[in-house]
């Protein structure tokens, strides 16, 4: 009776031990696949998604009614609800059931503060709260009443703080559980979810603590493209602003050479207005002297005929001033011949009349009306009519130098070029020599060289500010050598090339290669402009340093060091490269490669 009593016992001993054993080791296997499953959760980078897994998880393992997940938002310094889940659809977050003074609603996104004193304890304090040991009081808060109500308002049982290295991170509230069970079960189920919960939550503050910093980078990462680009466009702006303010600098260092270059056309029109007005007077008065001959229809006609000669006649073949001086001479002794007296000074000057006019073929014509009429008084009229001619002459000549600097100018700084546009290099070079006309004059030989090229696709204002700078620095190379008496004003000389090169582009060994290009797989063509000048040339440890910006050369007050460091950015923007070379005292030579079409049209 007394073994079968202890087999008795030993059986039930037994059965209560395999049922714990069994049941850790099933709450083992399940622990196991719940780190599993965190360890997938860590690879979402979504917060929102995050704390959807994490409460539909927990509600699910623990069949609760209620879940939420709330984290710390750093910019605004409170516990922002990220995901809740009311399977009630209990309206949780009205404002009659939100009393404590540290909560508030917004969009039905509950936040609390992180000053909260109850925040700080839970933080301290760093375990799962549950409902049953706040309504005993069993934990250690100074103001048990408002622990109470906050487990109260919030409609919660569990209380999970995620805490990472002694800071909390988040907060997870589940509320009562969906049925009802017996006490012993409820018993041996709340030690199930404590001891759980206590495990599981570290892990989830790891997780949870992953997505927060991603969210944080991503939009920190959001902010620093954000800043990039409007770094990027200032940037921009500002490099456009600078190469405007060199622009305007070069335009208006050039402004007394311009200003010149036009003030001596209009000199010489107003000259000779003043010239035509006095001839008007003069030939009034030889027509009036005139009316006292007898005219016949055959004078009348030789004297059309000289005036059509004067007026309509292109002049005559330049002639060496030996050559025309014997003309003169010739002309002079033949009209004192044909005549047989009158005033020698007056057949000289009319001798010059003819020479200049190529008036040869109406010498009868004007022999005939000296026989007729008096021979000095035709002599004047004929000398006014050509000095009338020749002032008319002047006068066109000059507008045409107007018109031509105010088109160079006009065509320099055009607001469609600044975009892009085909557009013919030549012609934005030689507008720009047109406008340093005033500089160019003083150099005793300008050579230009072009080839046949193609339009390129370029912004034609910028490239008018790389010849300027370019040619300016040869000029004023040029110039030095001169006043250093190195060379003679006649012996200067300034070469601008252009040619076209297919495909690729050909190596320039011999020269030093300052590009910063943007894309070095374009082989699609190429316009090369080479400048060159017998200046006084630079020394080799100061071409390392000409694209600098800053870097000057030049003396005080004389260059700012941003005319080559604004050719260089104006280059790269076209994907060109810039090569150069130099010899102290000899001269120097830049080379410009531009590619064809490598810009996109506007």
């Amino acid at each position: 009776m007394r073994d079968l009593f202890f087999i008795f016992i030993t059986l039930i001993l037994s059965g209560i031990a395999l049922f714990f054993y069994s049941r850790y080791w099933i709450l083992s296997l399940r622990d196991r696949q719940i780190y599993l499953n965190l360890r997938e959760l860590v690879a979402l980078a979504s917060l929102e998604v995050l704390s959807l897994r994490i409460v539909l998880y927990l509600m699910d393992r623990f069949s609760f009614a209620y879940g939420e997940l709330m984290a710390f938002d750093p910019d605004e310094g409170t516990f922002k609800t990220i995901f809740f889940q009311d399977e009630h659809q209990s309206q949780r977050y009205t404002q009659e059931r939100r009393i404590s003074d540290y909560v508030f609603i917004e969009k039905e996104r509950l936040r609390i503060y992180i000053y909260s004193p109850l925040l700080i304890w839970i933080e301290d304090f760093n375990r799962v709260l549950d409902l049953e040991s706040v309504q005993k009081g069993l934990y250690p808060y100074s103001n048990q009443e408002e622990l109470s109500a906050y487990f109260q308002n919030m409609g919660i049982h569990y209380l999970i703080p995620l805490v990472l290295n002694g800071s909390l991170i988040g907060l997870i509230h589940l509320g009562a559980a969906k049925a009802k069970v017996s006490r012993w079960r409820g018993l041996v189920q709340r030690w199930d979810k404590l001891r759980f919960l206590g495990r599981w939550r570290f892990f989830a503050a790891m997780v949870v603590s992953h997505a927060i910093l991603y969210k944080r980078m991503t939009e920190l990462n959001i902010q620093l493209e954000e800043r990039v680009q409007e770094r990027t466009k200032d940037l921009e702006d500002a490099t456009s602003q600078l190469i405007q303010s060199e622009k305007m600098a070069s335009i208006g260092m050039l402004i007394a050479g311009v200003s010149h270059e036009i003030n001596t056309p209009i000199g010489v029109a107003k000259g000779s207005i003043e010239n035509i007005f006095r001839t008007n007077e003069q030939l009034l008065r030889e027509f009036m002297e005139l009316s006292r001959y007898p005219w016949s229809h055959k004078e009348i006609m030789c004297l059309y005929r000289v005036m059509l000669q004067i007026f309509y006649q292109e002049k005559g073949t330049k002639l060496s001033a030996r050559e025309r001086m014997r003309l003169e001479s010739m002309f002079e002794g033949q009209l004192a011949r044909s005549i047989g007296d009158g005033s020698n000074a007056s057949m000289a000057d009319l001798a010059q009349v003819i020479v200049e006019h190529d008036l040869s073929r109406r010498l009868k014509d004007i022999e005939h009306l000296m026989a007729t009429i008096e021979p000095g008084v035709i002599a004047r009229m004929i000398e006014q009519i050509a000095n009338w001619k020749t002032n008319i002459h002047n006068i066109n000549y000059a507008i045409g130098n107007v018109v031509r600097i105010v088109q160079a100018l006009r065509n320099y700084s055009r607001s469609d070029y600044q975009s892009v546009v085909l557009f013919p290099i030549q012609e934005g070079i030689d507008n720009t020599l047109i406008i340093l006309t005033n500089y160019v004059k003083k150099i005793g030989s300008l050579v230009k060289n072009y080839q046949t090229i193609p339009l390129i696709r370029c912004y034609a204002d910028m490239l008018n500010q790389v010849w300027t700078n370019l040619l300016m620095n040869s000029i004023a190379a040029i110039q030095e050598k001169v006043e250093k008496n190195l060379i003679t004003q006649q012996d200067t000389s300034l070469e601008v090339a252009l040619e076209y090169k297919a495909g690729a582009l050909p190596l320039l060994d011999d020269y030093k290669n300052y590009s910063e290009v943007m894309d070095q797989s374009y082989q699609n063509g190429w316009v090369l402009v080479r400048i060159r000048d017998n200046g006084i040339g630079m020394k080799e440890e100061i071409m390392d340093k000409i694209f600098q910006l800053f870097f000057t050369t030049k003396g005080h007050g004389q260059g700012t060091g941003l005319g080559l460091g604004i050719v260089l950015n104006i280059l790269k923007k076209h994907n060109a490269r810039i090569y150069a070379k130099s010899r102290f005292q000899e001269g120097s030579e830049f080379i410009v490669a531009l590619p064809e079409n490598w810009l996109p049209l506007s």
